[in-house]
């Protein structure tokens, strides 16, 4: 493993793109990308990345919740972790955000997914192939008043009001 680089690229400048809604502020599905290469996240991350490359759809999981729709956006993230064991430095962290392009019933799930036991009926999202945001999750975390501390544990659905100002700085301009 490759200690001081993350799997998920550096960050880019934003990719201008017009909010397209059934909501007037777009939620945000969250989903954490654990580092660890045998974790069930991470290759589940790396599946999606090869299908990208292939040109077939990039897919996951909704919320447990599934209520996300056609235009809410969706993020993979890497929380920060400490560098090293006796130090109290971190990494900053990824955040990679997508439109959310369609979304399907469970019946369209992988069957690769199919060690993902317990979300079987959760609704499949269909996600814009390449990212409109790349960014740190320390600035995430900051912009959404989270707490230094604060790491994605699980996917959860964030609603489109506490993104507001998050998408105005950093998606829409």
């Amino acid at each position: 493993m490759n200690r001081g680089r993350s799997p998920i690229r550096r960050p880019l400048k934003a990719r201008k793109y017009e909010v397209v809604s059934h909501r007037e502020n777009p939620n945000m599905i969250v989903t954490p990308v654990s580092q660890s290469n045998k974790s069930a996240s991470r290759q589940d991350y790396e599946e999606q990345i090869q299908r990208r490359m292939g040109g077939l759809s990039h897919v996951w999981d909704d919320s447990k919740s599934c209520h996300a729709v056609q235009g809410d956006l969706f993020a993979f993230v890497e929380n920060s972790v400490k560098i090293s064991s006796g130090s109290g430095a971190k990494t900053e962290g990824k955040i990679e955000v997508f439109l959310i392009k369609e979304v399907h019933t469970s019946e369209k799930r992988l069957p690769t997914w199919s060690k993902n036991v317990g979300q079987t009926d959760r609704n499949v999202v269909e996600l814009s192939d390449t990212p409109i945001y790349e960014g740190t999750m320390v600035e995430w975390r900051t912009y959404m008043g989270y707490s230094e501390n604060f790491n994605v544990q699980g996917t959860m659905n964030i609603d489109g009001h506490k993104l507001r100002q998050y998408i105005h700085d950093k998606i829409i301009h």
